[in-house]
């Protein structure tokens, strides 16, 4: 008695602290109205698919997790819940719905949760209501402190952003209010993108760490969204106090939806030393790690050496990436890894370089790199059949011809 006490407790608990979603506020289609180039921009980016229904990645990631880290799918999605879906009703599961869901029994607290990861406002993924719902950002104790654990939310008919509204001009539908983090910090980005991601040591996302030590002061969104540019945001709301105002794209740049962020972050140079041997240097230029992020994630260099009529005599392969192995043994994801083998991503601003002795007979080399988002071996345990998660995303190459 005393435990379903507890559960019922909890329940009304994470009810009360969710009580202040505003339900218009969560169809992003519903701010379209007024911002349609930012939902039209946000419609393309990664932002707008976090959620599993939506994403297959996410989904069998997390299947793959599930079964590495021997707890159920749901268990899983909870934790995930946290960047992936943090105004998710669910904070946790018990042992109770764990032994109920091993047993394929139908419970209060399986009903609940269940319920709760499926309705409708979560799937659409992190939309306006998430970033721009955020009151302020807590200060942080440490990476497993993540998400929604890094938010207060506001309460009622507001949204917040860069700017303050003076007129309010669309308070009939929202109070618009300004707040610092949106333009002055990383700390906004950095609740999700920096922090444990998993159980495991290993799960960490890096990137803000990754920054802050490289000396960089950019922000996310230099990159990510993109230069600022004059708009006038709603246009057809009281268009007699309308103000130019300095904004970004919300288009999230990723490599799905603008690959062209690859060849601004990386570079190869490939120069001969002597009659057998080249140097080859590949080239990070921006302030973290490439690759960052998501673990499952690969940089290859491909390296093909012709003769004088294009016949290929040798080529070669080097990796940039972080590889995971689970208790089992098998290859995994950081969130579920037990031990990492190795690590070879580019550091912030790091230009690796390497010698490479080429066969005689050798007249050109080609220098080809490509950028997976999910490494091709770790695409035999995944299964995504979604190309654009597994196709090859060529970066750049580069050619030398032999003296």
């Amino acid at each position: 008695m005393r435990l379903i006490f507890l559960f019922f407790i909890m329940v009304f608990s994470l009810q009360a602290q969710n009580a202040q979603i505003v339900e218009k506020f969560t169809d992003p289609k519903a701010c379209s109205q007024c911002h349609n180039s930012q939902y039209s921009m946000w419609k393309t980016s990664v932002h707008a698919l976090s959620h599993e229904k939506n994403n297959e990645l996410f989904a069998k990631s997390a299947r793959l997790v599930s079964i590495d880290s021997f707890q159920t799918y749901e268990q899983t999605l909870v934790g995930c819940s946290n960047c992936h879906n943090p105004r998710l009703d669910v904070k946790n599961v018990s042992s109770n719905y764990v032994l109920a869901k091993t047993f394929e029994l139908n419970t209060k607290e399986t009903e609940y949760v269940d319920s709760s990861l499926k309705v409708k406002h979560i799937q659409n993924g992190i939309s306006c209501y998430i970033c721009h719902n955020v009151d302020s950002i807590k200060p942080r104790d440490d990476d497993s402190q993540i998400g929604y654990q890094n938010f207060n939310w506001v309460n009622g008919d507001i949204i917040v952003g860069p700017f303050d509204d003076e007129h309010q001009r669309g308070k009939e539908f929202h109070l618009s209010y300004k707040r610092d983090f949106f333009k002055e910090n990383n700390n906004l980005c950095l609740s999700c993108h920096q922090g444990k991601g998993g159980k495991s040591e290993h799960s960490v996302y890096n990137t803000g760490h990754e920054l802050i030590n490289s000396g960089s002061t950019e922000l996310c969104a230099d990159c990510h969204m993109g230069k600022e540019g004059r708009e006038i945001i709603s246009p057809n709301i009281e268009p007699d106090n309308a103000v130019f105002r300095k904004t970004r794209p919300h288009l999230f740049a990723s490599v799905r939806n603008n690959p062209r962020i690859l060849s601004n972050a990386l570079d190869i140079d490939i120069n001969q030393i002597d009659n057998k041997t080249a140097k080859v240097s590949v080239i990070n230029k921006i302030a973290h790690n490439m690759p960052s992020g998501f673990s499952g994630r690969s940089l290859e260099l491909n390296l093909t050496f012709y003769d004088k009529n294009s016949k290929i005599l040798d080529d070669q392969k080097l990796s940039f990436e972080k590889r995971y192995r689970s208790k089992t043994g098998f290859i995994t994801l950081s969130y579920s890894a037990e031990v990492m083998d190795s690590d070879t991503t580019l550091k912030p601003n790091e230009s690796r370089e390497f010698e490479v002795v080429f066969p005689k007979g050798t007249s050109t080399i080609k220098a080809k790199l490509n950028y997976y988002l999910i490494q091709p071996e770790l695409q035999k345990r995944l299964l995504v059949k979604d190309e654009s998660f597994t196709k090859i995303y060529p970066v750049l190459e580069r050619e030398l011809i032999i003296k």
